[in-house]
């Protein structure tokens, strides 16, 4: 479970930092589905079939607004740097 998660993570961190929110959206569609099937091949408990698909996609929103910021500050110091 916990890889699931940070593999959500990282892929949000990628996602935030080159694509912006209608791919993030369908993303998070995918890693809930992806969560539940995970869950279901893993014969986990109806709570776990509940919180892994949330976690995932809490943890790909997580991911992506630190890869929103990143890539934010990125673009502020290419600007700095150039005088513009």
């Amino acid at each position: 479970m916990l890889e699931a998660l940070l593999a959500s993570a990282g892929l949000g961190v990628l996602l935030g930092l080159r694509y912006r929110i209608l791919v993030v959206l369908v993303a998070s569609v995918a890693v809930a589905i992806a969560g539940v099937v995970l869950a279901w091949f893993i014969n986990a408990l109806a709570w776990t079939m509940l919180t892994l698909p949330v976690g995932a996609v809490v943890a790909l929103q997580l991911g992506y607004l630190g890869g929103l910021l990143l890539s934010h500050a990125a673009s502020r110091a290419r600007l700095r740097r150039t005088g513009w």
